[in-house]
């Protein structure tokens, strides 16, 4: 929304309107006006638009967790496996399950980019032209 001095435009979506500002001391006139353009403009969005932006916050949510997911389940056995190496001695069972819980660590980061690929759509069709342009060279 654009206000300019003697005239006001309202951009919702493609509708467009100029109207005249009223004169000095009738702001509230203004705001009202304001207001009942917003709400035209809210109650203009269709039951289907609003389930096209919830699938799509829902899809990214969803990637979001898989990521969150990944990286507890890659970091907390180094986290536990730590605290107990702190808590009694080295012993060397304990140092092979560090040793498997290290690589864990080193296994997320490998992970994120195929989860990426795999869950965001955007992310996979970036790799492939990536890809497709290296084939050519």
């Amino acid at each position: 929304m654009v206000i300019v001095f003697g005239q006001k435009m309202i951009e919702f979506g493609a509708k467009r309107e100029a109207r005249s500002l009223p004169k000095a001391g009738s702001i509230c006139s203004a705001s009202v006006d304001l207001i009942q353009d917003s709400e035209q403009a809210i109650s203009s969005y269709t039951a289907a638009s609003l389930n096209v932006v919830l699938s799509k916050y829902k899809k990214t949510v969803l990637s979001t967790l898989w990521v969150h997911i990944t990286l507890v389940v890659c970091n907390l056995p180094y986290a536990v496996v730590t605290t107990v190496k702190t808590i009694h001695s080295n012993t060397p069972p304990l140092f092979i399950v560090e040793a498997f819980a290290a690589t864990l660590v080193f296994l997320n980061s490998s992970l994120n980019p195929v989860l990426y690929c795999w869950k965001i759509k955007e992310v996979r069709q970036a790799v492939k032209q990536t890809t497709a342009n290296f084939r050519c060279l």
